[in-house]
């Protein structure tokens, strides 16, 4: 059973309307804190939802901290999740970029990325290190429905504990994303760059034909010699084994 808080369903129409339409058991009650509560015959979990941007202004004004610790508080013997809802470029993107004649602006753009970005990591890093809050993020309304779903099965023993792991760590991870986190991995290249390359080459296999079969020249043209010549080492240097 989920129990919902009136709030939730006053504030956000379709979210009775998508737990409808998942066919899940849940009730709409007014919480003490958090927003989900599934108490199951396994596991009791008390669930904060944010949106990134509520997540964001929440930080700015105090409230989040507030809210972890009244969560804390209110529900000592439950697994404790703070649910954050959309992703970076959701916020990033509020507000249309500049146009200079025929030309896009990406400039503040990038930098929009850099800060948010930093302060992401800065309140996941807080939350975690100083509570026993789990952090999940989806990516829309409907996947966070889905994933209230799989852990009231988990909750009820209807889910194995490694299969939840799973869905928890492969939310929100699109192919796009995974082929742009390779690229921001490596030192030197930012947003910017990431979509130079992604925009010169249709995948990462065609980058990789270029490095081994033309010496990266079509790379160094997108990023110059400095940069291209660090990438090629990067994915063609031998790994060192570990004993």
């Amino acid at each position: 059973m989920i129990i919902v808080d009136k709030f939730e369903v006053v504030n956000n129409p379709k979210t009775k309307e998508q737990l409808d339409k998942i066919n899940v058991s849940y009730q709409v009650q007014g919480l003490i804190s958090g927003d989900y509560l599934i108490e199951g015959d396994v596991s009791k979990i008390v669930i904060e939802r944010k949106e990134i941007s509520d997540l964001f202004s929440s930080n700015h004004e105090g409230r989040l901290q507030k809210q972890m610790e009244k969560m804390n508080i209110e529900y000592p013997e439950y697994k404790k999740i703070l649910l954050i809802e959309g992703n970076i470029s959701s916020v990033v993107h509020r507000k249309p970029i500049r146009n200079k004649g025929d030309v896009v602006d990406y400039g503040d753009t990038q930098k929009s990325y850099a800060r948010y970005s930093a302060e992401f990591s800065g309140i996941v890093s807080s939350i975690i290190t100083t509570s026993d809050i789990n952090i999940i993020q989806t990516a829309s309304k409907w996947q966070t429905i889905t994933v209230l779903k799989q852990l009231d099965e988990w909750a009820n023993g209807r889910r194995r504990s490694e299969r939840r792991s799973e869905v928890v760590k492969n939310v929100n991870r699109t192919v796009d994303r995974e082929i742009e986190d390779v690229l921001l991995s490596i030192k030197g290249i930012g947003w910017k760059k990431t979509r130079e390359v992604l925009g010169a080459f249709s995948s990462i296999q065609e980058m990789f034909e270029d490095i081994i079969n033309n010496d990266g020249k079509k790379l160094k043209d997108v990023l110059g010699d400095n940069l291209s010549k660090h990438i090629i080492e990067v994915f063609t240097s031998k790994v060192k084994k570990v004993d």
